[in-house]
């Protein structure tokens, strides 16, 4: 599968490296340069890592980094490609970018991670996937958001708040 990988950290690194250890043709972005994991292309933009891939990966800081490439993101990816956000965003930042790549289609998986940098090494995160995307109900064998499962062993799906909440 073609990944890009967008965040570069002691996280996502490790993360990056999982992928293609796994087999994935992985695409890395990083605001500094240099930090791909061996056997991934580094590319010089966000732009360039997600254009033609089947999904691409966040892994930033905050709102404000995830914003800033979501923007390249939602430009790059062709129709029917997956965001998966890893990040630690807000609720308003991830319900926009549901939105945002649903007007384009593409699909959208909020996918918070738990551990820290030594769990991600070991493939030893938590993820839990959460969203509306098809991407994330499809067969594992099928599923665009199966990079997930490459990257950690621990992976916990949960339905879009949409779904299983109602406002009175």
């Amino acid at each position: 599968m073609r990944v890009a990988f967008c965040g570069l950290g002691r996280m996502g690194r490790a993360m990056a490296g999982s992928l293609v250890a796994a087999g994935h043709e992985v695409r890395t972005w990083n605001r500094t340069a240099g930090k791909s994991p061996p056997g991934a292309r580094e590319c010089s933009s966000a732009r360039e890592a997600a254009t033609g891939v089947e999904v691409a990966i966040t892994m930033l800081a905050d709102d404000a980094a995830v914003e800033s490439v979501a923007r390249d993101l939602l430009a790059a990816l062709p129709s029917g490609a997956v965001h998966c956000g890893m990040s630690t965003i807000s609720v308003q930042l991830s319900r926009f970018l549901s939105q945002e790549h649903a007007s384009r289609g593409q699909g959208y998986v909020a996918a918070p991670v738990f551990g820290r940098p030594e769990a991600a090494e070991a493939k030893k995160l938590w993820i839990i996937p959460a969203g509306a995307s098809p991407a994330r109900r499809s067969p594992p064998d099928t599923r665009r958001g199966s990079p997930l499962r490459s990257s950690s062993r621990r992976v916990s799906a949960c339905r879009s708040a949409s779904r299983t909440s109602r406002s009175p």
